[in-house]
């Protein structure tokens, strides 16, 4: 049994693939639907669990009927602002809640729809804040920019702080899949890089005579 994690997938809402610029690749909102239906169960198995950090389907609660019964695995939902729960819905997750913490290949994973900057522990080497709700847009850029800001004036006793990670259908390391730990943790190392990347080009800029 394998955890996945993945957001905003937003099922039959049209509107995002303008809004994620996304046009050419998906034609129809019924292509993407289709394409993440098959992108998940590709990747998921029965037994394993996947963490949906909201905005899952867009619409009425009947609407959630046509796409959850399709998808494999066992469903957490993290709710997002779009997702309309009640009894017809519910029935096809193992738990609902607003925010999540568990323990994924010996790391603490803190889940929410929004991004948590300062997160529980969020000192500690292995502990990671995954969130959805930003879109692949400027709003995307701005947070990494508070990200490596963090950092930036990190200390050297905390060093680890800003593992905080977009886990949303949409961004490009995601590609509308259902992704493990292991990806997002990836991203989160190339986002260090870029961080002592920007350290060393400020360094040789404070000692050019």
């Amino acid at each position: 049994m394998s955890y996945f994690y993945i957001s905003d997938t937003h099922f039959d809402h049209g509107n995002c693939i303008k809004f994620d610029g996304e046009e050419n690749l998906f034609p129809t909102v019924e292509d993407k639907n289709e394409t993440i239906i098959s992108n998940w169960n590709k990747a998921v198995k029965p037994n394993d669990t996947v963490f949906i950090l909201g905005d899952m389907v867009w619409g009425r609660s009947s609407n959630w009927e046509k796409f959850l019964p399709r998808l494999t695995g066992k469903k957490v939902l993290i709710k997002g602002n779009h997702d309309k729960i009640d009894d017809t819905n519910s029935k096809f997750f193992t738990n609902i809640v607003e925010y999540l913490e568990v323990s994924d290949c010996g790391c603490k994973v803190i889940m929410c729809h929004y991004p948590i900057l300062f997160y529980r522990q969020n000192y500690k080497i292995n502990n990671y804040m995954l969130y959805g709700h930003v879109h692949n847009t400027h709003e995307y850029y701005e947070m990494l920019e508070y990200i490596k800001q963090i950092k930036l004036n990190c200390d050297a006793d905390n060093k680890n702080k800003g593992q905080i990670i977009n886990v949303g259908s949409m961004m490009p390391y995601v590609n509308h899949t259902p992704q493990r730990l292991e990806t997002f943790i990836k991203e989160n190392q190339r986002i260090n890089d870029e961080v002592t990347r920007k350290i060393l080009r400020e360094r040789r800029e404070r000692t050019r005579p």
